[in-house]
């Protein structure tokens, strides 16, 4: 990405990205899918130096100065009734685009203009894709792994819903369940549900008894299986030790 060139004196596309922002705020105030294109003119901004990624006085980088912005378009209250996490969680998304269109090493609004063009494609041919500011943002987590620019396979991978589907295991079920009695328990993921009566502390206490033992079955049919590749034999009494 090239260095600032252009005379500032009279630029006003700064102010004009502002008022986009702003319209893309207001538009998302009505119901309209904005993000979208609030991330593609974003990407533009931090590419064309229209905005400074870097932090400014108040250490907040563009990703934070522009979410700002866009929800104040909301509702005045917009951006302060959001919980940390849901603020923290959308920042983080804007500056993994800010991230990727400021790195000099390749063009991220040319990968992102292909991952619009690519998307749809898929759309077109029947593939299930993912809901495109999400695409937008993977596809921008997907380039910062990489020296070079991604190519349309990767960006395929990376707009479209993948067919493969994580496998359903005891051991993860008993974490999801572990999980839901500690967020109850302790009340801090969804504040008025708490809830450390008797029944709920026993119930989390063996789910996590139970979930010991599956971890250490499954470590033990590891390690059972890595010997036996490596030669090991199982004797009489139950142990493994290489043959004579």
């Amino acid at each position: 990405m090239n260095a600032l060139a252009h005379n500032t004196q009279n630029d006003t596309r700064q102010a004009d990205f502002h008022a986009f922002v702003r319209e893309k705020g207001r538009e998302a105030a009505m119901g309209k899918d904005a993000l979208p294109a609030l991330a593609i003119g974003f990407v533009r901004a931090i590419y064309d130096n229209v905005e400074d990624a870097s932090k400014d006085a108040n250490g907040e980088d563009a990703a934070v100065r522009m979410f700002k912005l866009y929800a104040a378009s909301e509702g005045k209250k917009a951006f302060h009734d959001r919980s940390e996490g849901s603020q923290k969680a959308q920042i983080s998304k804007f500056r993994q685009l800010q991230n990727a269109a400021s790195n000099p090493k390749f063009d991220f609004v040319d990968v992102l203009n292909r991952a619009v063009t690519i998307r749809q494609t898929a759309i077109d041919d029947g593939i299930d894709v993912k809901s495109p500011f999400p695409a937008y943002v993977d596809v921008a987590r997907e380039q910062l792994k990489m020296d070079d620019e991604l190519d349309d396979a990767m960006i395929f991978a990376a707009v479209t819903k993948s067919e493969v589907t994580k496998e359903v295991t005891l051991e993860g079920q008993l974490k999801k369940a572990a999980k839901i009695l500690e967020d109850i328990i302790t009340g801090e993921k969804h504040p008025g549900v708490h809830d450390n009566s008797p029944e709920v502390m026993v119930a989390a206490e063996q789910i996590n008894t139970r979930l010991t033992a599956v971890v250490a079955l499954r470590t033990q049919q590891e390690a059972i299986a890595k010997a036996l590749e490596m030669g090991f034999v199982k004797n009489e009494d139950g142990s493994y030790s290489m043959p004579a």
